[in-house]
């Protein structure tokens, strides 16, 4: 099962791709040593015979004899896995080491030619395997020319007690280097796929309305992916806005057949068929409030980033309040900073100020009280008035789709059109009891990013 993090896969590939790595090159360093140690030993060998070479002789009997043997104490040693002997070209060996007792090398059946030398592979008397090397010289005895074959050989056990211990001396080396590596893979895949963590950092925007699409600025590799996917946030807020745009025609042209059912109504009532104009009327209501929520839900637009003040809204509500019978005698105390903002569309904020305002001037006997502050990473907001409040049921029953605190005064659609509003922020209405016994009703925005003056 292949791993779903991308960064976790890549470290793996890294990690067996190191672990590879240093395998072979451990190898082929210890193979590289132990060829190393072979061609020493070969010239160590080759010494040996240009000892034996220099010293040996034939005597007045016509006997060889060796006038200096090597000072290695290893060929003194039976069996110590260095040899060496002399022999006539095509005679068994005349003199030999004292290491090989009373045995002889295996070398080659015919002789090499003189001034060459061979390198070959043998077996000691005790089994070990051999490297032997053998040249043959000519030596003048009585004017006349006589060839000797002169092999030297080691032991190559030697070699490979030697291969071992650098090998063990080489694994640390080779721990320290590939961690290095490992952790330069580990900055290189986090410094690669950094570019994704942008991306996700620009779709965050996108959701919080600070940034319309993704920079276009990215690596290559990824640019074909920003593209594509500023080409389907393009199309969906075209698609969106069509949508709003067929939403609100559709409930305009409602609209007005519902206006024609309410003077319907009105003849109804005046010739006298009562129950039947309520029946109507109700019908028209009811098809009025999902016109209404229809309408608003296509008056919603997306966060914008700079936002929108909330003062200069609330003020303006304020103006129109003062100019209706049951706003005009109140005291309205407004605690909204002027540089407060948030990132919802200024109509929005119309919208939400405008029916919980007009809810708190109808319910209030003296005042209403509006506070905005900016509280951690949200924007508070608290309408409140003095009126005669409402019991724990009913403040409930006001969450419900439809629900109005006055069911008077039309067939407006009361407090959906704040609830919808406010969902597509995220947000919701709660409700309380106010400072001086009405109803106070709080909900949040999204602020908007701070403005350094001179900008």
């Amino acid at each position: 099962m292949k791993p779903r993090s991308i960064r976790v896969r890549l470290l793996l590939l890294a990690v067996f791709g190191v672990l590879l790595a240093l395998a072979i090159a451990g190898a082929g360093l210890v193979a590289l040593f132990g060829r190393h140690v072979e061609r020493r030993a070969a010239q160590e060998l080759d010494n040996t015979i240009a000892v034996l070479a220099g010293n040996v002789a034939f005597s007045a009997q016509g006997d060889l004899a060796v006038a200096r043997e090597p000072s290695d104490p290893a060929y003194r040693t039976p069996l110590s896995g260095r040899y060496w002997q002399v022999a006539e070209a095509d005679g068994p060996p005349s003199l030999r080491s004292v290491s090989l007792w009373d045995a002889a090398l295996d070398v080659a059946s015919s002789p090499v030619e003189p001034g060459r030398s061979t390198i070959a592979r043998s077996v000691a008397p005790d089994g070990q395997p051999l490297l032997v090397r053998e040249t043959t010289v000519i030596i003048v005895d009585g004017g006349r020319d006589r060839r000797l074959r002169i092999a030297a050989a080691v032991a190559t056990s030697e070699f490979d007690a030697l291969k071992r211990g650098f090998a063990l001396d080489l694994l640390p080396a080779l721990a320290v280097f590939g961690l290095v590596i490992l952790v330069g893979a580990w900055f290189q895949v986090r410094a690669g796929l950094a570019p994704l963590a942008d991306v996700r950092g620009g779709l965050r925007r996108i959701r919080s309305g600070d940034a319309p699409l993704l920079p276009d600025r990215v690596p290559v590799e990824i640019a074909p992916l920003v593209a594509e996917i500023n080409g389907l946030l393009i199309e969906r807020a075209k698609e969106m806005e069509k949508a709003r745009n067929r939403a609100a025609d559709l409930a305009h042209g409602i609209k007005t057949p519902l206006t024609a059912l309410a003077s319907d109504t009105q003849r109804l009532r005046a010739r006298g068929e009562t129950d039947l104009a309520d029946s109507v009327a109700a019908t028209a209501a009811s098809m009025q409030r999902v016109v209404e929520r229809e309408l608003t839900r296509a008056r919603l637009r997306p966060e914008t980033a700079d936002g929108a003040p909330l003062r200069p809204v609330v003020e303006a509500i304020v103006r129109t309040l003062r100019l209706t019978p049951a706003g005009e005698a109140l005291d309205y105390r407004i605690e909204v900073p002027g540089d407060l903002r948030s990132t919802a569309d200024d109509n929005d904020l119309h919208d939400l100020f405008g029916n919980l305002m007009e809810n708190a001037a109808r319910a209030a006997r003296t005042s209403v009280h509006v506070v905005a502050r900016l509280e951690g990473a949200a924007v508070s907001v608290r309408v409140c008035d003095d009126g005669e409040g409402a019991d724990p049921v009913t403040m409930r029953s006001l969450l419900a789709r439809g629900a109005r605190l006055d069911e008077t005064g039309g067939a407006g659609l009361g407090l959906a059109i704040v609830s919808e509003i406010l969902s597509a922020y995220g947000s919701e209405l709660e409700f309380s009891v106010a400072a001086h016994g009405g109803l106070c009703v709080r909900f949040s925005l999204p602020p908007a990013p701070v403005v350094l003056s001179g900008r």
